[in-house]
C-alpha cells in the first residue's frame, strides 16, 4: 500500500511538472530571467561611440552660436559703460562753461571725471568759447575688441548746451542707444 501512496505522489508530481512544461511556464520563467540579466548586464555597458558623438556634435553647435553672440554682448556693454563714465562729466561742463568760461574746462580732471577709467583709455575734454565743441568730452575706448581698433566715443556740444552722442570706428550693431 505504501508503495501505491509514492506511485501516485511521483504520478501527481510528474503530471504537475508536465503541465508547467506544457505551459511553458519553467522556461518562460528560465528566459526572463536569462534576459533581465541580459538587459541589466546591457545597461551597464555605458554610451555607444555614436550616442557621445552625436552629444559632441550638439555642444559644438550651441558652442558655435552662443560664444558670437556673449562677444557681441560684451563689447556692447563695453561701449554703453564707456559712454556712462563720459556722461557724468556733462553736468560739470556745463556749470564751469557757464560760470567761468571755456578757459576754465581745461582737462577732465576740471569737469570731476578720471583721466582714464576702466573702459576709457583716455578721456579728453576740449571747449571753444562759442560754446560749441565737437567732441567736448571723447572716450578712447581701452581694450576695444571686436569694437575695432582706434575706437572711441564722444559727446558733442553744440551752442545751446545739448549734447549728442557720435561714434567711431564700431559697427552700428554695438553703439549704445542715442549714439550715431
Amino acid at each position: 500500500m505504501a508503495d501505491f501512496h509514492i506511485r501516485r505522489k511521483l504520478a501527481r508530481s510528474l503530471h504537475y511538472h508536465a503541465q508547467v512544461l506544457a505551459k511553458g511556464g519553467l522556461n518562460n520563467k528560465i528566459c526572463q530571467f536569462i534576459g533581465e540579466n541580459d538587459m541589466k548586464k546591457q545597461m551597464q555597458q555605458g554610451f555607444t561611440l555614436i550616442e557621445l558623438m552625436i552629444v559632441v556634435a550638439i555642444i559644438g553647435i550651441l558652442a558655435a552660436i552662443a560664444i558670437p553672440a556673449y562677444q557681441d554682448y560684451v563689447s556692447k556693454s563695453k561701449a554703453a559703460a564707456a559712454l556712462a563714465d563720459i556722461s557724468a562729466g556733462k553736468t560739470s561742463y556745463e556749470l564751469l562753461f557757464t560760470e567761468e568760461g571755456a578757459t576754465a574746462i581745461t582737462s577732465a580732471n576740471s569737469i570731476g571725471l578720471n583721466q582714464k577709467t576702466g573702459n576709457c583709455s583716455n578721456i579728453s575734454v576740449v571747449a571753444n568759447s562759442n560754446g560749441v565743441a565737437p567732441a567736448a568730452i571723447k572716450c578712447t575706448i581701452n581694450n576695444p575688441g571686436r569694437l575695432g581698433t582706434g575706437a572711441y566715443l564722444q559727446l558733442d556740444r553744440d551752442a545751446n548746451g545739448l549734447y549728442t552722442c557720435s561714434t567711431s570706428g564700431f559697427d552700428a550693431k554695438f553703439k549704445p542707444a542715442g549714439c550715431s
